[in-house]
């Protein structure tokens, strides 16, 4: 065959190409940037691939990649969605945000063969932002430029947004989710951020799993997971270090007449099998600020370790008044090594805490106590220990103290208060009638 007939052919194939890729509904611009179908994204949805390398990215960690990269996201826009690939030992950098609006996945080779690096400060690095399904992260490593650096990966408004096998690191916010319902996070590591690493603001049913948030001592951060509001969340194998909070729950926003998951409302929050440790504050802090709403938390088979404030504090700072938390359940907890109070219940109507050890608080700050109990109503302590680690002395003052005047109907029941530094109990106020204590250890007489 002649070079000259050999040349035709493949222009011919070209040019079939680029008329079978804008029948299927796509652009030409697409298939100059060497798209190839892909396997269904979502329901519907005819994908398209572009590998960023091929389309002329250099991702060689020194060349600027955005007007590639601004190219792929905008063919995929106008297709409506595909995914862009970053080939293994792929190390692409971009100084503006690129901005997803339409179901777009991007996925590496693996999180340490393929990184995307924002290296401008105060901008989001990617940005998925529309009413649309679908779009995500897999399999690669996002980077900023340090805690002045924007978000990383940022979610307003779609749904179904899923990231799997995912690094980010050296950012303000780690992850961000506005509005976005249908959230799954899996596998994704958070560190060296310098607000929360991952920050949710309305939006219902997010699935958090074995998501881990890492910050070293000399850079505290707010909080590992941050809830502003949310209509049903699942926390589940999370590993949260060196954070302000390893959980904040503190709804946020217009106080408005019917408030919902978009605003001043937490509800339906589930924290399942996960290790909250070294936490700068609190390990769990709720705290539903005035006129918000935190309601039906439950914590499951958790440990709360180390905390350099308060374990876990239920209604911060709102003692006496009106609750803004209800329906509160711990089941299987461990509460260990916090310096100050081990458990604070501030301020709550309907709380069950059962099989759960508060155990050797108080440490290197002398004066705290295991379980304290500073106002609400309708609580159930049942199956608790508040002492000492074994072979330990004694640090909690206190196995227990209730501030009676502004607690009602309290029952603690089958609990062991031994191997504290002062007594098993303390009861400060008056003692109301509505206080009832049964077969716990040592024996105490009703207050």
């Amino acid at each position: 065959m002649s070079l000259r007939k050999a040349t035709v052919i493949a222009l011919l194939k070209r040019r079939h190409a680029m008329a079978q890729c804008a029948m299927a509904g796509g652009v030409a611009a697409l298939c100059a940037l060497n798209a190839a179908p892909a396997a269904a994204l979502a329901p519907g949805q005819q994908a398209r691939q572009v590998d960023v390398v091929r389309a002329g990215a250099a991702c060689n960690g020194l060349a600027d990649d955005t007007a590639v990269f601004k190219r792929v996201f905008a063919a995929l826009n106008k297709a409506g969605g595909g995914e862009v690939i970053l080939p293994a030992g792929s190390k692409c950098t971009v100084n503006e945000t690129l901005v997803a609006a339409a179901p777009i996945y991007v996925t590496g080779a693996g999180k340490h063969l393929s990184s995307l690096r924002m290296v401008a400060p105060h901008k989001d690095l990617l940005l998925w932002a529309g009413h649309y399904f679908g779009g995500g992260a897999r399999h690669l490593s996002f980077f900023g430029p340090g805690p002045q650096g924007g978000v990383g990966l940022h979610v307003i408004g779609m749904a179904d947004f899923q990231a799997t096998d995912v690094n980010v690191a050296a950012f303000h916010d780690g992850f961000r989710e506005d509005g976005a319902g249908g959230l799954r996070l899996t596998a994704v590591d958070v560190s060296h951020v310098g607000h929360d690493s991952f920050h949710i603001v309305g939006g219902p049913l997010q699935v958090l799993s074995n998501v881990t948030a890492f910050n070293n001592d000399d850079e505290p951060s707010n909080a590992g997971v941050h809830v502003e509001a949310t209509g049903a969340l699942h926390l589940v194998n999370a590993s949260l270090d060196g954070q302000g909070w390893a959980v904040l729950v503190d709804p946020a926003g217009p106080q408005r007449p019917h408030a919902g998951w978009t605003s001043g409302q937490a509800f339906d929050i589930w924290i399942d099998g996960c290790d909250l440790d070294d936490s700068l504050h609190s390990g769990l802090l709720l705290n539903p600020g005035h006129g918000n709403l935190i309601h039906s938390v439950q914590m499951t088979s958790t440990r709360v370790g180390v905390s350099r404030g308060n374990g876990v504090e239920i209604g911060a700072g709102t003692a006496g008044g009106e609750p803004g938390i209800h329906n509160v359940v711990m089941t299987g907890d461990t509460i260990e090594g916090s310096r100050q109070d081990g458990l604070v219940v501030q301020n709550v109507h309907d709380l069950s805490v059962s099989n759960t050890q508060v155990i050797g608080n108080s440490v290197l700050q002398r004066g705290h106590s295991g379980v304290v109990v500073k106002g609400g109503d309708n609580i159930i302590l049942n199956a608790i220990t508040s002492g000492q680690w074994r072979n330990l002395p004694a640090t909690q003052d206190y196995g227990l103290v209730v501030y009676t005047p502004q607690v009602s109907h309290i029952i603690v029941s089958n609990s062991i208060l031994a191997g504290n530094v002062r007594a098993p109990y303390q009861f400060k106020g008056d003692a109301p009638a509505h206080v009832l204590l049964n077969n716990n250890y040592p024996r105490q007489p009703a207050p």
